[in-house]
């Protein structure tokens, strides 16, 4: 989480003998052994690049049991855009996220809570942000970083996603 998800995305993409890609590339695996150099392939705890990029990439964190409460930091360390849909038991969670365009967009299962950010676009200073294309208060906006949040974000309207965008 220190840094912009670089560290998440080397981790994913490098292909040296002891990486999830070589495994994938050799063994057309569809998850990761539970050891590099041993142990079989069909343990839950292999599927640690799914966790790689839904939190190093993506920035979806838990905040309560079962997502009722979540956050979403994109940190796409120089992916352009990016997308995933993560099961809940309140419903599916879909991200897409945009460092071209610094925006968000996510789909909240209703009943359930998020916060949301954007990444601060550089220079920032004559845009403002705006969620569902209106614009923010500054006093509803949590600065975290190199994110700009919005926090207690519930459902749109019939289910729609929400979008916290720079105009």
């Amino acid at each position: 989480a220190g840094d912009n998800g670089e560290a998440a995305l080397a981790a994913l993409t490098k292909c040296d003998d002891y990486s999830w890609c070589h495994m994938m590339q050799a063994y057309d695996a569809t998850m990761t052994r539970e050891a590099f150099t041993s142990g079989t392939m069909s343990h839950a705890w292999g599927t640690a690049p799914t966790t790689g990029t839904v939190n190093g990439i993506m920035g979806l964190t838990q905040e309560a049991p079962a997502y009722k409460a979540f956050s979403v930091k994109p940190r796409l360390g120089g992916v352009q855009s990016a997308s995933v849909k993560v099961p809940t038991p309140h419903g599916h969670i879909w991200i897409n996220a945009s460092s071209a365009g610094q925006s968000v967009a996510v789909s909240v299962p209703c009943n359930t809570q998020a916060s949301l950010c954007a990444i601060v676009p550089t220079p920032a200073s004559s845009l403002r942000l705006a969620l569902d294309g209106e614009v923010m208060v500054s006093e509803n906006i949590r600065m975290d970083g190199q994110h700009a949040c919005v926090d207690e974000i519930g459902c749109g309207a019939n289910g729609a996603a929400r979008s916290l965008t720079w105009m």
